[in-house]
């Protein structure tokens, strides 16, 4: 099926991380998956990778139920999602968190709609982007995607607000996980890296002094990600949760409480418990 995607997408983070996720058995083209912040693009992707039970949503009152056929559309806000718990198996986001006001969240929610977890797309906080920060040819606000939609949608919750990039890292990401499933030692997540050039921004740029600089920069910066791919700027996560309890829990009757004699085995508690 990879006819169905245009060449330039196969080079993309999003496209390369599904295949990959695949190949490796860690999803499957029988799960159902829900992609909030979603688009036309995550169709094209997931189509081309063969996953036929898609829910795409969406807060943009521009989109309509049946442009996304066959996939089901709905009209969600990321930040609070209508479904219940664990009822999809996989919740994607593809460059979708950091338009939101609470990115944390929405990637919270994501996770309680998800019954294995959250394939995540976003940017993440490296070196290379604090320095490029402090040149001022990295944005710290999303300018550019306000412009695209007319000065109109496009920013935090859509609307004409440029909103802040929120960038992640990999303790932060393992930190969420970890935080909000306690009870489980298997916890994981895959990462993955990817190098996008910022060449459409390049050419929106008024100063011929910044786009010959950023130019310039491209091959040096292309070869250094190359060798180091975690200063990528695209970064991509698949959150998966876990289903073994640490040994200092135990499950009575369905309840997760604290297995005191496991606890003994580490801890002299003999004067620290109270009647």
């Amino acid at each position: 099926m990879d006819h169905k995607i245009a060449p330039i997408r196969k080079e993309r983070i999003y496209y390369k991380t599904i295949k990959s996720s695949k190949e490796k058995a860690i999803i499957s083209e029988n799960d159902s998956f829900l992609v909030v912040c979603g688009g036309h693009t995550d169709k094209k992707v997931l189509e081309a990778n063969g996953l036929a039970n898609v829910t795409i949503s969406n807060l943009d009152d521009r989109l309509s139920d049946n442009e996304f056929s066959p996939y089901k559309y709905s009209y969600q806000d990321a930040e609070n999602l209508s479904f219940e718990d664990a009822c999809f198996d996989w919740v994607i986001v593809h460059a979708g968190l950091h338009h939101c006001y609470r990115p944390h969240l929405a990637l919270h929610e994501m996770l309680r709609v998800a019954k294995k977890g959250a394939i995540v797309f976003e940017a993440r906080d490296n070196t290379i982007i604090k320095f490029g920060k402090k040149l001022r040819i990295v944005p710290t606000y999303e300018i550019e995607a306000v412009i695209g939609n007319n000065m109109k949608y496009g920013g935090v919750a859509n609307t004409d607000i440029p909103n802040f990039i929120y960038r992640w890292t990999e303790s932060e990401v393992d930190g969420v996980l970890n935080s909000l499933y306690p009870i489980y030692s298997d916890n994981k997540v895959h990462y993955f890296y990817n190098l996008r050039l910022p060449t459409d921004r390049i050419k929106v740029i008024v100063s011929p002094f910044k786009r010959f600089i950023m130019s310039s920069l491209m091959l040096p910066l292309k070869l250094f990600c190359f060798l180091f791919p975690k200063q990528s700027n695209e970064f991509g996560f698949i959150m998966v949760k876990g289903n073994k309890l640490h040994p200092w829990l135990q499950n009575n009757n369905g309840e997760i409480k604290i297995n005191p004699e496991s606890v003994k085995k580490g801890f002299d508690i003999s004067n620290k418990t109270k009647k």
